[in-house]
């Protein structure tokens, strides 16, 4: 997972045109205020795929289904003083899902 801002796609084609001209990764970065790393992973990002978009990823997938949401909503409202611990204790009790 990265740490930094993302490179944009309007960057990515400039790292690859400044690249195919023959500028070097150093100079690239200084030119386009950006870490050395940067333009690295970004060369590879392109590439691979030829494509200067970024990839689509598929979001985490969910643990709980709406019903069980809607049970830890209602539980956490009815007692606002019940933990974490005791709204999952009731909920596996009640439809015996943890």
């Amino acid at each position: 997972m990265g740490r930094g801002k993302h490179i944009t796609p309007a960057q990515r084609f400039n790292i690859n045109r400044l690249r195919n001209e023959g500028m070097t990764l150093s100079a690239m970065a200084k030119r386009l205020k950006i870490s050395v790393n940067a333009c690295h992973q970004a060369l590879k990002y392109v590439n691979e795929p030829k494509n200067f978009e970024t990839k689509v990823r598929a979001p985490r997938p969910r643990k709980t289904t709406p019903h069980v949401d809607h049970l830890m909503h209602r539980l956490s409202e009815k007692d606002r003083f019940k933990t974490a611990v005791d709204i999952r204790s009731e909920i596996t009790q009640q439809t015996g899902v943890q």
